[in-house]
């Protein structure tokens, strides 16, 4: 009995001792007994060499070793040849269509089918694949949704939702953006998620006076609002508390700006006492209160120590203002 074809076709050559082919069935001497030919070896790959024309794949057809038609027309792509049944009979290329989930420029189909006879010099029809249809979603962006969807439709989209969010650029009722997004490749009857402008967002400021401006400059910043920080002397409220703000509260538009008026504390101070302070100690401690200092040196000595000073000690002055000291 004959072993099933399946399983014939799973066989592997037998390896020699080093690993190399065994050698196979020797020529038929003259006059002696051919050797078994491939598809007496292996009845299933015969059967199969056979409808492709040849004792083995890939064999020369007649047609291909006259010059026939089927060697010479050239009139499909080259990815096609290996394709056809190995006869004599034309290849003439057919439409090209959009076959989804095929490659590209590969044969989709051809007439008559695979496994059809054709006669000796008759006509094939090879219909090959140009790939995937993908279709580019169009730009959306302040159109109505009526127009958004009128133009989807014309390129073969579906619109499956209508959402709505804010926006600061563009008006009411206009579309801000698609999902997918403008330029992307999808495929025929895809969905499309609209979203439509509400409008700028109106959020609520509170009134921030009295409190650190380093808070009120975060938390203004945190809900989308463009905050302006202006430093000013104040008699009244301590160095970087918040003197006032514009505007003071209510609802403005998401991304306004508001101006905070912050205290630099008070724009006077007292005269410290510097008497008997090194004349870099001196100098430092002035200017630390935003002093100007003027230094006077008398006498010879080598480290000179502050003698006088110029206004006297605790009098109120501006920051900024002069002050003179004596040293020797």
């Amino acid at each position: 009995p004959q072993p099933h074809p399946r399983f014939l076709q799973r066989r592997r050559p037998l390896r020699g001792p080093r690993g190399r082919r065994a050698p196979g069935p020797a020529a038929a001497p003259p006059g002696g007994r051919p050797a078994r030919s491939r598809g007496a070896e292996h009845p299933a790959r015969g059967e199969r060499d056979r409808r492709r024309g040849g004792d083995r794949p890939g064999a020369a057809s007649p047609a291909a070793d006259s010059g026939g038609p089927a060697a010479s027309s050239g009139r499909w792509p080259p990815s096609v040849g290996r394709h056809l049944p190995r006869t004599g009979g034309r290849s003439r290329p057919g439409r090209r269509g959009p076959l989804d989930q095929r490659r590209q420029r590969r044969p989709a189909r051809s007439h008559p089918a695979g496994g059809g006879r054709v006669d000796d010099g008759g006509e094939v029809t090879v219909f090959t694949s140009k790939g995937k249809e993908r279709i580019l979603i169009p730009n959306l962006i302040g159109l109505t949704p009526d127009d958004a969807q009128a133009l989807l439709e014309e390129n073969n989209l579906n619109v499956s939702e209508i959402t709505e969010d804010f926006s600061g650029e563009i008006t009411t009722g206009l579309v801000i953006r698609s999902t997918p997004t403008q330029g992307e490749r999808v495929k025929r009857d895809s969905n499309v998620i609209l979203v439509i402008s509400k409008g700028v967002e109106k959020l609520e400021i509170i009134d921030y006076k009295g409190k650190s401006g380093e808070q009120a400059l975060n938390e203004l910043s945190d809900i989308g609002f463009e905050v302006d920080t202006k430093y000013v002397f104040s008699e009244d409220f301590p160095a970087g508390a918040v003197i006032s703000q514009n505007p003071i509260s209510g609802v403005a538009d998401k991304g306004s700006q508001v101006t905070l008026f912050v205290s630099k504390g008070t724009e006077f101070v007292f005269i410290p006492n510097v008497f008997a302070l090194s004349e870099i100690k001196a100098v430092t401690a002035l200017e630390d209160q935003s002093l100007r200092v003027s230094v006077k040196k008398v006498g010879t000595k080598k480290e000179k120590f502050v003698t006088n000073i110029s206004p006297k000690v605790g009098s109120k002055v501006k920051r900024g203002s002069k002050v003179t000291i004596t040293v020797g």
